[in-house]
């Protein structure tokens, strides 16, 4: 219980480092955020390159800015903060994830093209 609580205080004072996200791009990285925290039907709106999230459009919860390889988080409101916060971590694990799971299924495709070319040459 301390490692998560000590990760969380770093996380949030610190920020949370995105350079473990293979082939991690700010641009693509941000919209998939937002599209992300939108299709979990939060509030989600940008202004100056800071992302606020809220469960309606009076309040915001939290700011997500996301600077290079670094996402800092501050709480602005404390309650439904840690459900938010949850949810951006998640993202962060399924953003990881989507870049493996894309090389691979490019790899695949690439591999099933080239197959599928052979044998039309064949016949």
């Amino acid at each position: 219980m301390t490692s998560i609580r000590s990760i969380l205080k770093r996380a949030i004072k610190h920020g949370f480092d995105l350079s473990s996200i293979p082939n991690y791009r700010p641009t693509e990285f941000k919209d998939g955020l937002y599209d992300y925290l939108v299709s979990k039907h939060f509030v989600v709106y940008e202004e100056m390159n800071v992302i606020y999230v809220g469960y309606d459009p009076l309040s915001e919860i939290v700011e997500v800015e996301i600077v290079d390889t670094t996402m800092k988080i501050t709480p602005l409101m404390h309650e439904g903060f840690f459900e938010i916060l949850l949810e951006l971590f998640r993202y962060v694990g399924i953003a990881a994830k989507e870049e493996v799971q894309e090389k691979v299924s490019e790899d695949l495709t690439t591999e099933e093209m080239d197959s599928e070319s052979s044998e039309e040459l064949w016949l």
